[in-house]
């Protein structure tokens, strides 16, 4: 059975989440991350894997895993969004749920490492090519992608006058890409 580390942040987020919440989706993307999650589970264990630890935190989920080989490891990594796109099945009867697991499979199926796509592709190019290689067309596929959300964010911010929230997210997406960038 493998340990689950729960960061004290966690509940604060959550509570803040729900008590925030104007249009009562908290539930539904409860649940869809739960089921995200269940994939890489399930995928981990199909694969002949073991979790060691399982840590929760605001930011995501972390699975701990023993060594696997890079067709496992994308296999696991790619599990979680197809868990998440399946609950489009239920989208008549749960459209929450529905909605919620297709965003949660597009954003994590960005090449964006250490989300699920990011992971998918340093797989494949690190099984098919030299580490050198893989690398550079890893970090040449984060900062595009980033700059792709950097340009979605800033229409979103003015242009469609959706507030904040899409540069915000915008800021945070460069964050992200420039500490993968001075990696290595």
């Amino acid at each position: 059975m493998p340990r689950v580390s729960v960061s004290p942040w966690l509940p604060a987020a959550l509570c803040a989440f729900y008590r925030l919440d104007p249009v009562g989706c908290f539930w539904p993307f409860l649940a869809a991350t739960t089921i995200h999650e269940l994939g890489h589970i399930l995928a981990v264990y199909l694969c002949g894997g073991k979790i060691r630890r399982i840590r929760l935190s605001p930011g995501g989920a972390v699975l701990d895993t023993a060594p696997l080989g890079y067709r496992q490891e994308a296999l696991c990594a790619l599990a979680g969004p197809a868990a998440s796109l399946t609950l489009l099945l239920f989208a008549p009867a749960f459209p929450w749920l529905a909605f919620w697991g297709l965003i949660q499979c597009l954003y994590n199926l960005l090449p964006l490492y250490p989300l699920d796509g990011g992971r998918a592709l340093r797989c494949y190019l690190y099984a098919r090519h030299s580490p050198a290689t893989g690398g550079a067309v890893e970090k040449l596929s984060a900062a595009l992608a980033g700059l792709c959300l950097i340009a979605l964010g800033i229409y979103g911010t003015c242009v469609l006058h959706l507030g904040l929230l899409p540069a915000l997210g915008a800021g945070i997406a460069l964050g992200k890409t420039l500490g993968l960038m001075q990696e290595a």
